[in-house]
């Protein structure tokens, strides 16, 4: 199965071997931004969208399971689930970083960027990686809620992050063609 986004404010869930659509999932009231599949066991898929919020749909019906947001929040543009399926990780346009309980959606926000955070990855759920317009990379200890690290070598925007299976590298790529190896020794 693939999982899609879109500017027409929908989730699609697509069964590739057949090529075809085999349940949309609407509600959300602004493009979507990202999407991300739950472990699973959940049967379940995360969207992000531009409308300020991240919604949980169901995999069995495409209905909408839970909508999460706070009255702060601005347009969302990163999204990363951790690998048990217990938080989810948003980033958008007040630069900030929110991380979710999604049994009980309580969220606490990460501050430390001074631009839209666009990129964030988590190897263990509890180490997250996080990039901005900004140009920096923020590693964060999550469970204490403060910033470990901030890593700087890009010339623009870091767009895109993803750590090495063990959490011991950390991939970057910016709107500066660069992509970058970082050796974290956490």
């Amino acid at each position: 199965r693939l999982v899609s986004s879109s500017a027409d404010r929908s989730v699609r869930v697509w069964d590739v071997a057949e090529r075809r659509e085999i349940l949309s999932c609407e509600g959300h009231k602004g493009i979507v931004t990202q999407v991300r599949f739950l472990p699973s066991w959940q049967r379940q898929v995360i969207s992000a969208s531009y409308d300020t919020s991240l919604r949980l749909w169901s995999l069995a019906d495409g209905k909408q399971v839970k909508a999460l947001g706070t009255p702060s929040m601005e347009a969302v543009r990163a999204l990363a689930i951790s690998p048990e399926g217990e938080y989810a990780f948003s980033g958008g346009a007040d630069s900030q970083v929110r991380v979710w309980d999604l049994a009980t959606g309580a969220v606490h926000a990460l501050t430390g960027h001074t631009g839209p955070v666009v990129a964030l990855a988590s190897p263990d759920g509890n180490t997250l990686g996080s990039g901005s317009h900004d140009g920096t990379i923020k590693i964060w200890d999550v469970s204490a809620r403060r910033e470990m690290k901030t890593l700087r070598g890009h010339r623009g925007s870091v767009m895109a992050l993803c750590f090495s299976p063990d959490g011991r590298y950390l991939l970057s790529g910016g709107d500066d063609r660069i992509v970058a190896i970082w050796q974290l020794g956490l």
